[in-house]
């Protein structure tokens, strides 16, 4: 995978040291599945793979910068995407944005379901009625059994 940057840093890059500026946005091509968008972030906890986060929000890490578990308490514009590989508290890495990938659900979801920020950490869920939250994605191909990682479209603000 190369993006349209020449920082030579690559999505999957995880490190204990700052690589790229905290929101910075990669692009990357996906082939027939258009362009994915990748967001530089630092994360303030633990952020699993096929987790969703959001930018944290205290006075002293904000921001990109603080990125922890998202919940469907929180407000849209603070999620910013699904990690993809595992990135330890207090290391810096890349969550997928925008364009396909995995994320893991809390109940399962049916191919075409709209999936919105579930109320426990960073999990997706099938965007009921009772929906808090504006969808962010929706599940690909075939359905995803609850409590597991599957094929999905995301759309985050970022």
């Amino acid at each position: 995978m190369s993006g349209f940057t020449a920082a030579g840093i690559s999505p999957t890059t995880i490190t204990t040291t700052q690589q790229a500026p905290l929101g910075f946005q990669l692009t990357v091509p996906d082939g027939d599945n258009g362009n994915k968008v990748f967001t530089y972030v630092k994360a303030a906890t633990e952020i699993a793979a096929g987790l969703a986060c959001a930018k944290g929000e205290v006075a002293d890490a904000s921001g990109y910068g603080a990125v922890l578990l998202a919940t469907s308490a929180m407000a849209d514009s603070r999620y910013v995407g699904v990690a993809q590989d595992t990135i330890a508290s207090g290391s810096y890495g890349f969550v997928l944005t925008r364009g396909k990938g995995n994320a893991k659900v809390n109940s399962t979801s049916a191919a075409s379901d709209e999936l919105v920020v579930h109320s426990s950490g960073g999990e997706l869920d099938d965007a009921g009625a009772g929906a808090s939250n504006g969808p962010i994605g929706n599940v690909l191909g075939t359905a995803i059994t609850g409590g597991q990682t599957g094929a999905v479209y995301l759309n985050f603000a970022g």
